[in-house]
């Protein structure tokens, strides 16, 4: 037997003295290797990596032009920014980065609230 075979037996052995008579979800993950699951159709992992520090409505000082911001970030992701005297602007967030439009910003959870490119904005 080659050491494939062998550590096969061990699993199957494992399994069955456990009293596992098939493979359930938690077993899946022995098989699913180095990279993880599949992604699913959907995109589910994206709302995995979509933290809860991130949802919600902040306000701030933007960082570049000094204008007091307000951003709201919701739980599918959709992001608005509302700044006195302009209209709207509305974009998406995931992962780390905020796009709205032709700005991109990296956002990090801090203190209670949001960095947004070195900008603090408090809940």
């Amino acid at each position: 037997m080659n050491k494939k075979s062998i550590a096969f037996a061990f699993l199957t052995a494992g399994l069955l003295a456990s009293g596992a008579t098939s493979a359930g979800a938690d077993d899946l993950h022995l098989a699913q290797g180095w990279y993880g699951p599949p992604r699913d159709a959907r995109g589910g992992d994206r709302d995995r990596y979509r933290g809860n520090w991130a949802v919600g409505t902040f306000h701030g000082q933007n960082g570049a032009n000094g204008n007091e911001e307000t951003i709201t970030i919701k739980p599918d992701g959709t992001a608005e920014v509302r700044t006195r005297g302009e209209a709207p602007k509305y974009g998406t967030f995931a992962g780390e980065t905020l796009t709205l439009g032709s700005r991109i910003s990296k956002v990090e959870p801090a203190r209670g609230g949001i960095v947004i490119d070195g900008a603090y904005y408090r809940r």
